[in-house]
């Protein structure tokens, strides 16, 4: 059928900034006061010594995880703008006064890197630090600059980032340079920028923790100065470029009905008979009152025979139509009202999922509205919330899920359903993680602990429990594992990755977004 995205909030986009130029002021003078390269040469080796010099001896015993090797460990904290094939970090070294570190890098021929400091010897630069040198023969000639402005406060340290496609597409976008804001006047200035076309984005710590999560109350924004809701890209053609100006605001997490009519509204742009048949939170976990950061939507057209997601949150807009589901059609649809999810929730937990809160660890909540006929088969026909708790029992050591039932309409609870994930003759065998990231596309990383061999299987399936995909199957060594799974020409939607090892089973929910 068709697809058009709106806007969709790529948590990687976040990252990649997050990554690049995460920072903390505040702390007392911890600078650093010189680079090798230096910031703007050119024609640096191809192999060469990055060094970063600081104003005081580094602790070495801190350390920070190596960016593209989640193996190394670094005694400062970085990374790089460039794609990570584009290098390779050898080693490092520490000079005897400990005030300069050392790495031995490969680099490609005509690439540009931009590298950042924001973090050394266990603390938070003063002012962070960035990089930018280049192996070709020049730097790039011209200069964006521009302002920041937030909802409340000041923009100081504020980070804006060029990217090379629009920061919420499909494809994984690259920020190729960076620029912070100095000071409270909000004025930014970005050299050595070359000829091309960017999408600037930029985001703020306001929290001051050295990172950038919008669920914590964080600023983000883009470039938008028509104001349709859109990343807008700017062009370097020959010469300096101003007045590219942002504003950067919070991303508040929703309940399921606050956005609703604007995802009906794209429905219908489709068809004018769409039936709501399915909602869900987007996040793995709610927010105490019910509201999550992101809403998945499905709606069903009888007349034109196909479906409708739409995936909503504070930065993410996104619509896709299909021939296929992962529900049958005979379901029934959502009724017209129902209650909010912010009810749902406190209903769960008047009834059951708060003790249950307090006698297990729970690390997953989640809520789901429809006709899941298979949890409830006393009444095929019934239409309901689904609130899941998931986590650990300290008591007996393993992994629990409580399910409790409420009535979309009423908020009569139909059931309360407590089920142990692993075989208790088989306990602690394996440790299945939350995949990253989530919401993804078109690739997410399942990592698992085996604590001791086992023969596993590691599939995918969608929610009729059709298998899509087998990750691996067969015995594995104790140890961490690591499998990718690739959604290629699998629809938008919410898949199950299944880990059988040792006669225990366990499963975990995760949402694909085109």
């Amino acid at each position: 059928m068709s697809s058009h995205t709106v806007l969709q909030l790529s948590r990687r986009t976040l990252s990649i900034l997050v990554l690049l130029l995460a920072t903390t002021p505040g702390f007392a003078q911890f600078l650093n006061t010189s680079s090798s390269p230096a910031d703007g040469e050119a024609e640096v080796n191809l192999e060469t010594l990055v060094s970063f010099t600081f104003n005081a001896p580094l602790d070495t015993s801190a350390r920070y995880e190596g960016y593209c090797d989640d193996e190394a460990e670094y005694p400062i904290a970085l990374t790089i703008s460039e794609p990570c094939e584009s290098f390779e970090i050898g080693g490092w070294s520490v000079s005897p006064d400990l005030q300069t570190v050392n790495f031995d890098v490969s680099h490609q021929e005509d690439a540009d890197y931009t590298w950042a400091i924001y973090a050394g010897g266990g603390q938070y630069l003063d002012e962070p630090w960035v990089v930018r040198y280049s192996t070709a023969g020049v730097m790039g000639q011209h200069q964006v600059t521009g302002t920041v402005a937030v909802e409340e406060g000041d923009p100081i340290y504020a980070m804006v980032g060029l990217f090379d496609i629009p920061p919420f597409s499909d494809e994984n976008a690259e920020i190729l340079m960076g620029a912070i804001v100095p000071d409270a006047g909000g004025e930014y200035v970005m050299p050595f920028v070359r000829d091309g076309v960017y999408y600037p984005i930029g985001a703020q710590d306001v929290d001051l923790d050295g990172v950038i999560d919008p669920e914590d109350g964080d600023l983000v924004g883009f470039y938008d100065p028509d104001q349709n809701g859109e990343p807008d890209s700017i062009a370097v053609v020959g010469d300096d470029l101003s007045g590219i100006d942002l504003f950067l605001i919070a991303m508040e997490p929703i309940t399921a009905r606050e956005m609703l009519q604007e995802a009906w509204n794209v429905a219908d742009s489709y068809a004018g008979d769409q039936e709501l048949v399915l909602t869900l939170s987007a996040d793995d976990w709610l927010e105490d009152d019910g509201r999550a950061m992101g809403w998945y939507y499905e709606f069903f057209s009888p007349g034109g025979e196909f479906y409708t997601t739409v995936i909503v949150g504070p930065l993410m807009f996104e619509a896709d139509t299909s021939e296929f589901s992962d529900f049958p059609e005979e379901r029934g649809a959502i009724p017209e009202p129902f209650i909010d999810s912010d009810e749902a929730l406190t209903i769960a937990i008047e009834n059951g999922g708060g003790d249950y809160m307090e006698e297990v660890d729970v690390w997953e909540r989640s809520l789901i509205g429809g006709n899941l006929w298979w949890l409830y088969p006393e009444d095929p026909d019934a239409v309901f919330w689904t609130a899941r708790f998931f986590g650990w029992n300290p008591e007996h050591e393993w992994e629990e899920e409580l399910l409790i039932l409420i009535d979309i309409e009423t908020g009569e609870v139909l059931d309360v359903t407590g089920v142990t994930r692993p075989d208790p003759a088989q306990p602690g065998i394996c440790e299945l993680e939350p995949n990253v990231p989530n919401p993804f596309n078109p690739e997410t990383r399942i990592d698992f602990v085996l604590h001791r061999p086992a023969t596993v299987k590691l599939a995918v399936y969608d929610l009729l429990g059709r298998r899509v995909a087998v990750l691996h199957e067969g015995l594995l060594p104790a140890g961490n594992h690591t499998r990718v799974f690739m959604a290629q020409g699998l629809a938008s939607g919410v898949y199950l990755y299944s880990l059988e090892a040792g006669g225990r089973r366990e499963a975990r929910r995760m949402l694909l977004v085109k």
